[in-house]
Protein backbone atom coordinates (compact mmCIF):
# COMPACT_ATOMS: atom_id res chain seq x y z
CA UNK A 1 0.00 0.00 0.00
CA UNK A 2 1.63 3.49 -1.19
CA UNK A 3 2.68 5.44 1.68
CA UNK A 4 0.32 9.23 1.85
CA UNK A 5 2.80 12.27 0.66
CA UNK A 6 2.84 13.31 4.15
CA UNK A 7 4.14 10.24 5.56
CA UNK A 8 6.71 10.48 3.24
CA UNK A 9 8.09 13.51 3.44
CA UNK A 10 9.01 13.07 7.15
CA UNK A 11 10.74 10.03 6.78
CA UNK A 12 12.46 11.54 3.85
CA UNK A 13 12.96 14.35 6.55
CA UNK A 14 13.96 12.39 8.76
CA UNK A 15 16.80 10.41 6.66
CA UNK A 16 18.31 13.62 5.40
CA UNK A 17 18.45 15.37 8.28
CA UNK A 18 20.40 12.11 9.91
CA UNK A 19 17.95 12.71 12.81
CA UNK A 20 14.41 11.90 14.33
CA UNK A 21 12.37 14.67 13.51
CA UNK A 22 9.08 15.41 14.70
CA UNK A 23 6.27 17.38 12.68
CA UNK A 24 3.36 18.28 14.71
CA UNK A 25 -0.06 16.10 13.88
CA UNK A 26 -1.74 19.49 12.51
CA UNK A 27 1.15 19.82 10.07
CA UNK A 28 -0.39 19.82 6.32
CA UNK A 29 1.23 18.10 3.84
CA UNK A 30 1.79 20.92 1.90
CA UNK A 31 3.81 22.39 5.04
CA UNK A 32 5.90 19.20 5.06
CA UNK A 33 6.95 19.37 1.69
CA UNK A 34 8.13 23.12 2.35
CA UNK A 35 9.94 22.39 5.80
CA UNK A 36 11.62 19.23 3.40
CA UNK A 37 12.84 21.68 0.59
CA UNK A 38 13.93 24.12 3.55
CA UNK A 39 15.95 21.40 4.78
CA UNK A 40 17.60 20.30 1.61
CA UNK A 41 18.29 23.61 0.75
CA UNK A 42 20.01 24.30 3.90
CA UNK A 43 22.13 21.19 3.51
CA UNK A 44 22.58 21.89 -0.30
CA UNK A 45 24.28 25.51 1.06
CA UNK A 46 26.97 23.14 3.03
CA UNK A 47 28.15 22.37 -0.54
CA UNK A 48 28.15 25.85 -1.96
CA UNK A 49 31.72 25.83 -2.78
CA UNK A 50 31.22 22.83 -5.30
CA UNK A 51 27.84 24.46 -6.06
CA UNK A 52 29.47 27.93 -7.15
CA UNK A 53 33.03 26.22 -9.24
CA UNK A 54 30.46 23.78 -10.77
CA UNK A 55 28.72 26.71 -11.83
CA UNK A 56 31.69 28.58 -13.09
CA UNK A 57 32.89 25.37 -15.00
CA UNK A 58 29.28 25.69 -16.60
CA UNK A 59 29.65 28.63 -18.15
CA UNK A 60 26.42 30.24 -16.22
CA UNK A 61 24.40 27.68 -16.47
CA UNK A 62 22.37 27.59 -12.89
CA UNK A 63 23.35 23.83 -11.13
CA UNK A 64 20.07 23.74 -9.43
CA UNK A 65 21.76 21.23 -6.89
CA UNK A 66 24.52 18.52 -6.49
CA UNK A 67 24.61 14.87 -5.52
CA UNK A 68 25.99 14.43 -2.24
CA UNK A 69 30.00 13.93 -2.90
CA UNK A 70 30.58 10.42 -2.93
CA UNK A 71 33.27 8.43 -4.28
CA UNK A 72 33.41 8.98 -8.33
CA UNK A 73 30.42 11.26 -8.36
CA UNK A 74 29.14 15.00 -7.18
CA UNK A 75 27.03 15.27 -10.84
CA UNK A 76 24.21 17.51 -10.83
CA UNK A 77 21.41 16.33 -9.66
CA UNK A 78 19.59 18.70 -12.37
CA UNK A 79 21.15 22.06 -14.61
CA UNK A 80 18.72 24.57 -15.69
CA UNK A 81 19.26 25.72 -19.10
CA UNK A 82 17.16 28.71 -18.94
CA UNK A 83 19.79 30.97 -16.95
CA UNK A 84 21.89 30.41 -19.41
CA UNK A 85 21.17 33.19 -22.28
CA UNK A 86 17.73 35.44 -23.19
CA UNK A 87 16.36 33.29 -25.76
CA UNK A 88 15.76 35.03 -29.05
CA UNK A 89 15.49 32.19 -31.34
CA UNK A 90 14.18 29.13 -31.82
CA UNK A 91 16.52 26.27 -33.40
CA UNK A 92 14.02 24.38 -34.45
CA UNK A 93 12.42 26.51 -36.37
CA UNK A 94 15.65 27.68 -38.21
CA UNK A 95 16.17 24.34 -39.30
CA UNK A 96 18.12 22.69 -36.57
CA UNK A 97 17.83 19.20 -35.33
CA UNK A 98 17.60 18.43 -31.69
CA UNK A 99 20.42 16.45 -31.17
CA UNK A 100 22.61 18.94 -32.81
CA UNK A 101 21.14 21.56 -30.27
CA UNK A 102 22.19 19.22 -27.53
CA UNK A 103 25.01 18.03 -27.86
CA UNK A 104 26.44 21.71 -28.28
CA UNK A 105 25.01 22.26 -24.55
CA UNK A 106 26.76 19.08 -23.43
CA UNK A 107 29.86 20.39 -24.78
CA UNK A 108 29.59 23.99 -23.13
CA UNK A 109 28.32 22.11 -20.37
CA UNK A 110 31.12 19.43 -19.70
CA UNK A 111 32.47 21.14 -16.70
CA UNK A 112 29.33 21.08 -14.81
CA UNK A 113 27.97 17.54 -16.11
CA UNK A 114 31.96 16.89 -14.57
CA UNK A 115 32.18 14.60 -18.02
CA UNK A 116 35.50 14.89 -20.06
CA UNK A 117 34.03 14.09 -23.93
CA UNK A 118 30.51 14.32 -23.87
CA UNK A 119 30.47 13.26 -27.32
CA UNK A 120 32.60 10.24 -26.37
CA UNK A 121 30.76 9.04 -23.37
CA UNK A 122 27.12 9.55 -23.97
CA UNK A 123 25.33 7.93 -26.08
CA UNK A 124 21.87 8.65 -27.43
CA UNK A 125 19.23 5.68 -27.14
CA UNK A 126 16.20 7.93 -27.58
CA UNK A 127 14.61 11.03 -28.27
CA UNK A 128 10.87 11.34 -27.40
CA UNK A 129 8.19 14.66 -27.75
CA UNK A 130 4.94 14.96 -26.11
CA UNK A 131 1.33 16.61 -26.04
CA UNK A 132 3.41 19.87 -24.98
CA UNK A 133 5.37 20.37 -27.76
CA UNK A 134 9.19 19.35 -25.73
CA UNK A 135 11.39 17.19 -26.65
CA UNK A 136 12.98 14.47 -24.55
CA UNK A 137 16.41 13.22 -25.69
CA UNK A 138 17.87 10.06 -23.22
CA UNK A 139 21.49 9.15 -22.99
CA UNK A 140 23.32 6.18 -22.03
CA UNK A 141 26.44 6.47 -20.51
CA UNK A 142 30.10 4.73 -21.28
CA UNK A 143 33.61 4.17 -20.89
CA UNK A 144 35.92 3.96 -23.62
CA UNK A 145 32.99 1.79 -25.41
CA UNK A 146 32.12 0.00 -22.30
CA UNK A 147 28.69 0.42 -20.69
CA UNK A 148 28.74 2.61 -17.32
CA UNK A 149 25.75 1.42 -15.51
CA UNK A 150 23.57 2.04 -13.81
CA UNK A 151 23.52 5.29 -15.39
CA UNK A 152 21.29 8.06 -17.34
CA UNK A 153 21.04 11.56 -18.95
CA UNK A 154 18.18 13.22 -19.95
CA UNK A 155 17.78 16.21 -21.85
CA UNK A 156 14.52 18.27 -21.96
CA UNK A 157 14.04 21.11 -25.04
CA UNK A 158 10.74 23.27 -25.28
CA UNK A 159 8.61 23.66 -28.01
CA UNK A 160 11.21 26.01 -29.82
CA UNK A 161 14.10 23.66 -29.19
CA UNK A 162 16.05 25.59 -26.69
CA UNK A 163 17.20 23.31 -23.68
CA UNK A 164 15.66 24.05 -20.44
CA UNK A 165 16.40 20.82 -18.26
CA UNK A 166 18.76 19.10 -17.68
CA UNK A 167 18.58 15.42 -15.24
CA UNK A 168 18.99 12.18 -14.86
CA UNK A 169 21.34 9.68 -12.69
CA UNK A 170 25.34 9.86 -13.77
CA UNK A 171 28.80 9.94 -12.86
CA UNK A 172 31.29 11.69 -13.41
CA UNK A 173 33.85 10.39 -16.15
CA UNK A 174 35.87 7.13 -14.59
CA UNK A 175 39.08 7.23 -13.96
CA UNK A 176 42.06 4.97 -12.68
CA UNK A 177 39.83 1.67 -13.60
CA UNK A 178 40.79 -1.62 -15.01
CA UNK A 179 40.48 -1.31 -18.80
CA UNK A 180 40.19 -4.86 -19.49
CA UNK A 181 38.88 -7.55 -16.97
CA UNK A 182 41.16 -10.21 -14.70
CA UNK A 183 38.19 -12.66 -14.52
CA UNK A 184 36.64 -13.84 -17.98
CA UNK A 185 32.86 -13.89 -18.80
CA UNK A 186 32.38 -17.82 -17.91
CA UNK A 187 33.98 -17.47 -14.16
CA UNK A 188 32.02 -14.74 -13.92
CA UNK A 189 28.60 -16.94 -14.91
CA UNK A 190 29.90 -19.84 -12.51
CA UNK A 191 30.51 -17.16 -9.30
CA UNK A 192 26.60 -15.84 -10.72
CA UNK A 193 25.36 -19.25 -10.40
CA UNK A 194 26.91 -20.23 -7.32
CA UNK A 195 26.02 -17.21 -5.49
CA UNK A 196 22.24 -17.72 -6.00
CA UNK A 197 22.90 -21.74 -6.00
CA UNK A 198 21.42 -22.38 -9.34
CA UNK A 199 22.52 -24.05 -12.99
CA UNK A 200 25.13 -22.25 -14.03
CA UNK A 201 22.47 -22.83 -17.60
CA UNK A 202 19.87 -20.55 -15.85
CA UNK A 203 22.77 -17.57 -16.81
CA UNK A 204 22.97 -15.54 -19.80
CA UNK A 205 25.40 -13.81 -21.63
CA UNK A 206 28.02 -11.69 -19.56
CA UNK A 207 27.80 -8.39 -19.90
CA UNK A 208 31.07 -6.18 -19.81
CA UNK A 209 29.73 -2.66 -17.21
CA UNK A 210 31.34 -0.08 -15.12
CA UNK A 211 29.01 -0.40 -12.32
CA UNK A 212 28.31 2.85 -10.49
CA UNK A 213 25.96 1.85 -7.81
CA UNK A 214 26.15 2.47 -4.02
CA UNK A 215 28.44 5.63 -4.10
CA UNK A 216 31.67 3.26 -4.61
CA UNK A 217 34.23 4.31 -6.58
CA UNK A 218 33.46 3.02 -10.29
CA UNK A 219 34.67 -0.48 -10.92
CA UNK A 220 34.46 -2.60 -14.04
CA UNK A 221 32.66 -5.81 -13.03
CA UNK A 222 29.92 -8.22 -14.94
CA UNK A 223 26.67 -7.80 -15.07
CA UNK A 224 24.61 -11.69 -15.72
CA UNK A 225 21.31 -12.33 -15.57
CA UNK A 226 20.23 -15.38 -13.69
CA UNK A 227 16.40 -16.31 -14.53
CA UNK A 228 15.87 -19.51 -12.71
CA UNK A 229 12.17 -19.56 -13.62
CA UNK A 230 9.36 -16.86 -14.74
CA UNK A 231 9.07 -15.84 -10.64
CA UNK A 232 12.66 -15.62 -10.18
CA UNK A 233 14.89 -12.90 -12.63
CA UNK A 234 18.03 -11.72 -10.63
CA UNK A 235 21.60 -8.92 -12.09
CA UNK A 236 24.38 -10.25 -10.47
CA UNK A 237 26.77 -8.21 -10.73
CA UNK A 238 30.32 -9.70 -10.53
CA UNK A 239 34.13 -7.94 -9.70
CA UNK A 240 36.12 -8.35 -12.70
CA UNK A 241 39.07 -7.82 -11.06
CA UNK A 242 38.63 -10.66 -8.14
CA UNK A 243 35.47 -12.30 -8.64
CA UNK A 244 33.48 -11.11 -5.89
CA UNK A 245 29.71 -10.75 -5.99
CA UNK A 246 29.33 -6.90 -5.78
CA UNK A 247 25.21 -6.67 -6.15
CA UNK A 248 22.55 -8.90 -6.79
CA UNK A 249 19.43 -7.00 -7.84
CA UNK A 250 15.50 -8.39 -8.33
CA UNK A 251 14.42 -7.94 -12.05
CA UNK A 252 11.30 -9.37 -10.42
CA UNK A 253 8.77 -6.06 -9.20
CA UNK A 254 7.77 -6.55 -5.71
CA UNK A 255 5.54 -4.55 -4.29
CA UNK A 256 3.48 -3.34 -0.68
CA UNK A 257 -0.11 -4.88 -1.51
CA UNK A 258 -2.86 -5.30 0.57
CA UNK A 259 -5.29 -8.62 0.79
CA UNK A 260 -7.67 -10.06 3.59
CA UNK A 261 -8.10 -13.19 5.66
CA UNK A 262 -9.99 -14.55 8.03
CA UNK A 263 -9.19 -14.50 11.94
CA UNK A 264 -9.65 -17.40 14.09
CA UNK A 265 -13.06 -15.72 15.11
CA UNK A 266 -14.36 -15.91 11.79
CA UNK A 267 -13.82 -12.27 10.92
CA UNK A 268 -12.32 -11.10 7.92
CA UNK A 269 -9.42 -8.63 8.52
CA UNK A 270 -7.98 -6.29 5.87
CA UNK A 271 -3.69 -7.09 5.82
CA UNK A 272 -0.58 -5.31 4.48
CA UNK A 273 0.83 -7.73 2.56
CA UNK A 274 4.27 -8.41 0.86
CA UNK A 275 4.20 -9.67 -3.08
CA UNK A 276 7.19 -10.83 -5.03
CA UNK A 277 6.31 -12.35 -8.04
CA UNK A 278 3.04 -14.53 -7.55
CA UNK A 279 3.91 -15.15 -3.76
CA UNK A 280 2.29 -13.02 -1.45
CA UNK A 281 4.43 -12.71 2.29
CA UNK A 282 3.09 -11.75 5.65
CA UNK A 283 5.01 -9.02 6.01
CA UNK A 284 3.68 -5.57 6.49
CA UNK A 285 5.67 -2.92 4.39
CA UNK A 286 3.10 -0.16 4.59
CA UNK A 287 4.25 1.50 7.68
CA UNK A 288 6.68 4.72 7.85
CA UNK A 289 8.96 2.97 9.78
CA UNK A 290 9.74 0.03 6.65
CA UNK A 291 13.51 1.21 5.02
CA UNK A 292 13.33 1.95 1.52
CA UNK A 293 17.12 0.04 1.59
CA UNK A 294 15.19 -3.26 2.69
CA UNK A 295 15.22 -6.66 0.25
CA UNK A 296 11.98 -8.17 0.93
CA UNK A 297 10.90 -11.21 1.42
CA UNK A 298 14.07 -11.78 2.44
CA UNK A 299 13.20 -11.20 6.48
CA UNK A 300 17.50 -10.91 6.95
CA UNK A 301 17.18 -8.04 4.57
CA UNK A 302 14.85 -6.16 5.79
CA UNK A 303 14.05 -3.35 8.19
CA UNK A 304 11.24 -1.68 9.19
CA UNK A 305 8.68 -4.20 8.78
CA UNK A 306 6.04 -6.17 10.67
CA UNK A 307 6.89 -10.35 9.92
CA UNK A 308 4.34 -13.46 10.69
CA UNK A 309 5.90 -16.70 10.88
CA UNK A 310 4.60 -19.96 10.86
CA UNK A 311 6.24 -22.51 13.66
CA UNK A 312 3.93 -24.98 11.99
CA UNK A 313 3.31 -26.67 15.32
CA UNK A 314 7.00 -27.65 15.84
CA UNK A 315 8.52 -29.14 17.82
CA UNK A 316 5.41 -31.46 18.73
CA UNK A 317 5.01 -31.10 22.42
CA UNK A 318 3.15 -28.37 24.63
CA UNK A 319 6.15 -28.18 26.48
CA UNK A 320 8.64 -26.74 23.49
CA UNK A 321 12.44 -26.69 24.03
CA UNK A 322 13.72 -26.00 21.13
CA UNK A 323 13.22 -23.33 18.19
CA UNK A 324 12.85 -25.04 15.07
CA UNK A 325 12.69 -23.96 10.99
CA UNK A 326 10.49 -21.14 10.70
CA UNK A 327 8.74 -20.14 7.95
CA UNK A 328 7.54 -16.90 6.80
CA UNK A 329 3.81 -16.71 5.99
CA UNK A 330 2.76 -17.16 2.37
CA UNK A 331 0.14 -18.09 -0.27
CA UNK A 332 -0.36 -17.65 -3.59
CA UNK A 333 -3.76 -15.48 -3.21
CA UNK A 334 -3.32 -12.27 -1.00
CA UNK A 335 -7.18 -13.19 0.02
CA UNK A 336 -7.08 -16.53 1.05
CA UNK A 337 -4.58 -18.07 4.13
CA UNK A 338 -5.16 -21.45 5.50
CA UNK A 339 -3.84 -20.76 8.73
CA UNK A 340 -6.38 -18.29 10.66
CA UNK A 341 -3.32 -17.49 13.12
CA UNK A 342 -1.71 -15.69 11.03
CA UNK A 343 -4.40 -13.94 9.73
CA UNK A 344 -4.99 -12.69 13.33
CA UNK A 345 -1.35 -12.33 14.75
CA UNK A 346 -0.55 -9.99 11.44
CA UNK A 347 -3.71 -7.92 11.59
CA UNK A 348 -3.27 -7.32 15.29
CA UNK A 349 0.52 -6.84 14.95
CA UNK A 350 0.01 -3.60 12.39
CA UNK A 351 -3.14 -2.40 15.03
CA UNK A 352 -0.87 -2.45 17.89
CA UNK A 353 2.17 -0.92 15.34
CA UNK A 354 -0.49 2.32 15.02
CA UNK A 355 -1.69 2.39 18.46
CA UNK A 356 1.90 3.06 20.00
CA UNK A 357 3.06 5.75 17.40
CA UNK A 358 -0.70 7.51 17.50
CA UNK A 359 -0.61 7.82 21.01
CA UNK A 360 2.88 7.60 22.38
CA UNK A 361 4.27 8.82 19.34
CA UNK A 362 6.36 5.60 19.17
CA UNK A 363 8.22 4.05 16.28
CA UNK A 364 7.90 0.36 16.66
CA UNK A 365 9.40 -1.46 19.91
CA UNK A 366 12.45 -0.58 20.12
CA UNK A 367 11.36 3.49 19.18
CA UNK A 368 13.77 3.19 15.78
CA UNK A 369 11.77 1.23 13.36
CA UNK A 370 12.73 -2.43 14.28
CA UNK A 371 11.40 -5.13 12.87
CA UNK A 372 7.85 -6.72 14.43
CA UNK A 373 7.86 -10.26 14.70
CA UNK A 374 5.84 -12.96 15.63
CA UNK A 375 5.26 -17.06 15.05
CA UNK A 376 2.46 -18.46 15.51
CA UNK A 377 2.02 -22.37 16.44
CA UNK A 378 4.69 -22.63 18.38
CA UNK A 379 4.62 -26.41 20.05
CA UNK A 380 1.23 -28.56 19.84
CA UNK A 381 -0.97 -27.93 22.33
CA UNK A 382 0.93 -24.71 23.84
CA UNK A 383 -0.99 -23.49 26.52
CA UNK A 384 1.02 -20.08 26.30
CA UNK A 385 1.80 -16.33 24.61
CA UNK A 386 5.24 -14.95 25.97
CA UNK A 387 7.92 -12.53 24.88
CA UNK A 388 11.52 -13.79 23.99
CA UNK A 389 13.91 -10.76 25.15
CA UNK A 390 16.85 -12.68 23.12
CA UNK A 391 15.29 -13.39 20.00
CA UNK A 392 13.38 -9.97 20.03
CA UNK A 393 10.17 -12.19 19.13
CA UNK A 394 6.68 -12.91 20.45
CA UNK A 395 5.79 -16.40 20.47
CA UNK A 396 2.23 -17.58 20.67
CA UNK A 397 0.53 -21.47 20.96
CA UNK A 398 -2.28 -23.04 19.18
CA UNK A 399 -4.16 -23.96 22.83
CA UNK A 400 -6.27 -21.13 22.68
CA UNK A 401 -7.29 -18.01 20.75
CA UNK A 402 -4.26 -16.31 21.77
CA UNK A 403 -3.59 -14.18 18.06
CA UNK A 404 -6.89 -13.23 17.80
CA UNK A 405 -6.68 -11.01 21.66
CA UNK A 406 -5.62 -7.58 21.28
CA UNK A 407 -4.76 -7.33 24.64
CA UNK A 408 -2.49 -10.35 24.72
CA UNK A 409 -0.75 -9.02 21.93
CA UNK A 410 -0.90 -5.66 23.04
CA UNK A 411 0.40 -7.26 26.50
CA UNK A 412 3.54 -9.23 24.38
CA UNK A 413 4.54 -6.58 22.19
CA UNK A 414 5.34 -4.16 25.30
CA UNK A 415 7.32 -6.59 27.17
CA UNK A 416 10.05 -5.49 24.38
CA UNK A 417 9.05 -2.11 24.85
CA UNK A 418 9.66 -2.50 28.58
CA UNK A 419 12.67 -3.96 27.68
CA UNK A 420 14.10 -1.15 25.64
CA UNK A 421 12.98 1.21 28.00
CA UNK A 422 12.57 0.63 31.75
CA UNK A 423 14.46 -2.71 31.62
CA UNK A 424 13.08 -4.11 34.58
CA UNK A 425 14.38 -7.87 35.33
CA UNK A 426 11.68 -10.23 35.03
CA UNK A 427 11.57 -11.16 38.61
CA UNK A 428 10.77 -9.64 42.46
CA UNK A 429 9.20 -6.64 42.37
CA UNK A 430 10.60 -5.14 38.85
CA UNK A 431 8.68 -8.31 37.94
CA UNK A 432 5.58 -7.52 39.57
CA UNK A 433 6.13 -4.29 37.64
CA UNK A 434 6.67 -5.43 34.61
CA UNK A 435 3.30 -6.99 34.44
CA UNK A 436 1.16 -4.81 36.36
CA UNK A 437 2.46 -1.38 34.39
CA UNK A 438 1.53 -3.99 31.09
CA UNK A 439 -1.84 -5.03 32.44
CA UNK A 440 -3.49 -2.48 34.50
CA UNK A 441 -1.42 0.95 33.50
CA UNK A 442 -0.92 0.76 30.39
CA UNK A 443 -4.00 -0.94 28.50
CA UNK A 444 -6.42 0.08 31.47
CA UNK A 445 -5.91 3.89 30.42
CA UNK A 446 -6.65 3.81 26.73
CA UNK A 447 -9.00 2.02 23.67
CA UNK A 448 -7.66 -0.78 22.42
CA UNK A 449 -6.12 -0.17 19.07
CA UNK A 450 -9.49 -0.64 16.95
CA UNK A 451 -11.73 0.16 20.10
CA UNK A 452 -12.87 -3.44 19.92
CA UNK A 453 -13.65 -4.78 23.11
CA UNK A 454 -10.53 -7.42 24.05
CA UNK A 455 -10.90 -10.79 24.77
CA UNK A 456 -9.04 -11.85 27.73
CA UNK A 457 -6.89 -14.94 28.16
CA UNK A 458 -4.25 -16.17 30.10
CA UNK A 459 -0.65 -15.51 29.28
CA UNK A 460 2.68 -15.20 30.32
Amino acid sequence: MARRPLCRAILAFAVLGGQQTTLGAQLRVGDAAKVLREQLLARAGQRNVVWQQASKASGGTRVIDLRPRRAGTGTPLQLDGNATERRTIAPLAMGAKSIDVVRDFLRRNAGALRISDPDRELVLDREEGDELGRRHLRFSQQYHGTLVWPSNLIVHLDPAGNVDLVDGAFVGTPHRILREPIVGASAAAERAAQALGVERTTCGVPILIVYTDHGRYPRLAWRIDVSPSPLESWWIVIDAANGTVIDRISRVMSESVTGSGVDPLGITRTLHLWQSGGTFYMLDASKPMFSASSQPPDPNKTTGAIMVFDAQNQPPSSHPQTVGNLALSQSMNPNSWPVADNVAAAYWLSATYDYYLRIFNRNSIDGSGGNIVGVTRFGSGLQNAFWMDKAQTMFFGDADLYTASVDVIGHELTHGVTSKTAALEYKDQAGALNESILDHRLFSSHPSPQHEEPRTVWRS
